[in-house]
């Protein structure tokens, strides 16, 4: 009975519908969709392709390893004469198949979020060249979307914006939307301020 329900779920998890990585959701919307302009989000798909081509190179690398170490054990059983070290060494060749078949199967998961990425980069390029991350210009823009976005929320959920918040839009050039728009605000509230003390 429990080697008929074993193989029930050894059958079923070949089956498995669900990878292991990203979904392809989760890093069109989640990893780089959450960035506010269009050069982060550029940006954002190089660094994710620069940082798993790293993983894909050790991945690579670990399997080109586990294959050698196979092929040694393969070599020692056709020259040992005892049966326990066959049988010990036949185990152990067992056990780096299984690791080597998950090494491949990872190495496929990376390389579909890979080309995942690389086809958003070019959709991306395909409506604002990538530029510098250092273009002052870029930089303006992605500082402004990204502190006004963090200004909509905090007031959307009714909380208070914080000094912290201010005190870096303050320090932006003056030529920002943003800057210009919260100082209004200050200066708003400061003239409510003033007006009520002048009532008491």
């Amino acid at each position: 009975m429990e080697q008929d329900l074993f193989k029930n779920i050894e059958n079923l998890l070949l089956k498995e519908t669900q990878p292991r990585r990203h979904s392809f959701f989760q890093l069109e919307y989640f990893v780089v969709g959450k960035e506010p302009t269009t050069q982060a989000k550029l940006h954002r798909c190089l660094e994710e392709l620069s940082s798993k081509n790293k993983d894909r190179t050790s991945l690579s690398l670990e399997i080109e390893e586990t294959n050698d170490k196979i092929k040694i054990l393969e070599e020692k059983i056709k020259i040992e004469a005892n049966e326990f070290q066959i049988n010990h060494l036949a185990r152990n060749k067992v056990a780096l198949e299984e690791q080597l078949l998950k090494l491949k199967q990872n190495l496929i998961y990376l390389e579909e979020e890979m080309e995942f990425l690389f086809n958003i980069y070019n959709k991306l390029v395909q409506k604002e060249p990538l530029k510098p991350w250092d273009d002052y210009e870029v930089q303006k823009e992605y500082w402004n979307a990204k502190l006004s976005q963090d200004i909509k929320i905090r007031l959307l959920l009714g909380q208070p914006i914080g000094s912290d918040l201010v005190s870096t839009i303050l320090a932006l050039p003056d030529n920002v939307s943003i800057k210009n728009q919260t100082m209004e605000l200050l200066n708003k509230q400061s003239e409510q301020l003033n007006n009520k003390d002048d009532n008491r």
